[in-house]
């Protein structure tokens, strides 16, 4: 009896040692080892092809004073050997519950590989910070790590810079906010924070390659446009890097942005240039007039675009301006529908900047008299791909044309419900998004002949 109670004593020593074990390899110490456990986590839930590579799009996990990881919800995108694009993977972690998100749910981001945000970087760059040591000197039992793929600091906020490289000092509250660490610069940067109760500290850390850490950003986020504090208009061409002010009042500004839905100018309906000197141009007025910048914002020029036909009173759906060199571009609007009338849809060329406008005789826009135009992109004169809506159900219809609209082809995609931008080529494959218009998410969809075989990327 007694061997029998020891025997069982022993066997039940192995199962709790075994126990112990088991928690401690699934124990993630975010100091000790960065993103590698998190990762490792991933990649069991995957059953397709694993990628050979990750960019790290965002995380965000809660830690303890010894910085163990607990909650946490990563996003990451997935590439091949080639740096191809295998889509979007997540990760999210409640108590002791992991729910995987594949590709299927989530698309692609869109962005190309780089690697200043490559996952086993940032990983690295993690497993630098003194989390243990700087939630002691705050006095704070937990914390939050967070990143976010290329964010930047604004201008004058304290941060802790070690983009010289070293190791990171470890401040107490007031010393952060005095600027002890550092000040932000506004540019984009290897970017971590450390949440502490209600105090948020900014790591800026060495860069993988500097000569093309802004062009790991998502390509669709190039051009840009914001409202400063104080009202004004302002784009960028370089993902906000820099900006180009537009010299309309405030006043001026609010007018303008009132004809856009809920006073917003959206995406793909105003243009800046990749090159410096920087083109910048929207529509703007009631009656659309192109108003343009040649000089990145030296100086701005107003120019009519509509023959006299008015349509402003039935109201814009979209108004779209394109340029594709510094004379040759396309402005396309459409109104709502309205009894009588149906949805306007208008097309106009220049060959000169924005000076003259006139009708490009082969456009035909695809759809009925009642449907209106949400979206269009346009890469040349001859490319093009637009998204119309129209009643009694108003679903999004895609079309792509080869030849300047004189024909269109309808395209049956799954998940276009938005509006389309953004159309372009890379390496022979034509692409475009699809901006769903509740959640500002994209899909992407790709071709190799604009025609036929659109597919969803990833």
């Amino acid at each position: 009896m007694k061997k029998t109670v020891a025997a069982c004593l022993a066997v039940l020593f192995l199962c709790l040692a075994g126990c112990a074990d088991s928690e401690e390899e699934v124990s993630i110490n975010l100091q000790q080892t960065g993103l590698s456990g998190v990762m490792t986590l991933l990649e069991e839930q995957i059953e397709s092809t694993r990628p050979a590579l990750y960019r790290l799009i965002s995380f965000s996990g809660d830690i303890d004073s010894n910085a163990v990881l607990g909650d946490f919800l990563l996003t990451v995108e997935g590439y091949d050997a080639g740096e191809a694009s295998l889509g979007v993977f997540g990760l999210q972690r409640t108590g002791e519950a992991l729910l995987y998100t594949s590709p299927k749910e989530n698309g692609t981001d869109a962005a190309p590989y780089n690697a200043n945000t490559d996952a086993s970087y940032i990983s690295s760059q993690i497993s630098q910070l003194p989390l243990v040591s700087q939630l002691d000197a705050l006095n704070a039992e937990q914390g939050r790590v967070n990143y976010h793929g290329s964010a930047r600091s604004a201008v004058g906020d304290p941060v802790i810079d070690g983009r010289s490289g070293g190791d990171f000092p470890v401040l107490t509250a007031d010393e952060y906010q005095k600027g002890t660490g550092g000040l932000g610069d506004g540019k984009t940067a290897v970017q971590i924070g450390l949440q502490a109760d209600d105090l948020n500290l900014i790591y800026l850390c060495p860069l993988a390659d500097e000569s093309t850490l802004v062009a790991s950003r998502n390509p669709g986020d190039r051009q840009q446009r914001e409202v400063t504090e104080d009202g004004l208009l302002r784009f960028s061409g370089d993902y906000g890097e820099t900006w180009i002010p537009c010299d309309i009042t405030p006043d001026q500004v609010e007018d303008a942005l009132a004809v856009y839905p809920d006073g917003i100018l959206p995406a793909g309906e105003f243009y800046v240039s990749e090159e410096e000197p920087y083109t910048a141009a929207f529509l703007y007025g009631a009656q659309p007039h192109l108003y343009i910048t040649r000089d990145s914002g030296e100086s701005w020029n107003s120019y009519p675009v509509l023959p006299d036909t008015d349509v402003s009173e039935l109201g814009y759906s979209a108004r779209a301006v394109r340029f594709f060199d510094v004379l040759n571009g396309y402005v396309a609007i459409g109104t709502d529908w309205s009894m009588g009338h149906g949805g306007a849809r208008i097309w106009r060329v220049t060959h000169d900047g924005g000076r003259h406008w006139e009708t490009q005789s082969t456009m035909n826009f695809p759809g009925g008299e009642s449907d209106c135009l949400s979206g269009i992109s346009f890469m040349d004169f001859e490319h093009g791909v637009i998204s119309v809506q129209g009643p009694p159900e108003y679903q999004t219809e895609i079309y792509t044309t080869a030849d300047g609209g004189a024909t269109w082809t309808r395209q049956e995609l799954t998940d276009a419900y938005g509006y389309v931008l953004n159309l372009q080529e890379l390496d022979g494959v034509y692409q475009f998004e699809v901006k769903l218009s509740r959640t500002g998410k994209r899909h992407v969809f790709r071709s190799a002949d604009m025609i036929t075989g659109w597919e969803r990327a990833a």
